[in-house]
């Protein structure tokens, strides 16, 4: 079974590729700019955008990754098999992806 932990990082490294390769930008606040040079600016610094949020995602992961231990569990329980709140959190927006489950949702 994926934990959430690794769901979660395959999705932002999706998010990742697609925005890193021009596959899929995400829209400038819902403009369309016309091509034009400052368009193409614009463009380059929405993509820089999404690049570092994921890179920050990526990083909240792994900060929350280094208090896993599965020697902290407690009958049974641990952050992996009951993911925090911040987990369920970054995890949301991707809800509409295969392989999330309900009991992730905050």
């Amino acid at each position: 079974m994926v934990t959430l932990t690794e769901w979660l990082l395959e999705q932002i490294a999706e998010d990742e590729r697609s925005v890193a390769s021009g596959e899929h930008l995400p829209p400038l606040n819902s403009m369309v700019l016309p091509v034009t040079e400052y368009g193409r600016e614009s463009i380059g610094l929405e993509r820089s955008r999404w690049l570092a949020e994921c890179d920050a995602k990526r990083r909240i992961v792994e900060i929350h990754k280094i208090g896993l231990d599965p020697c902290d569990a407690h009958d049974g329980v641990t952050l992996e098999s009951v993911p925090c709140d911040t987990m369920r959190a970054l995890a949301l927006p991707y809800a509409d992806r295969d392989g999330y489950q309900e009991a992730w949702r905050p």
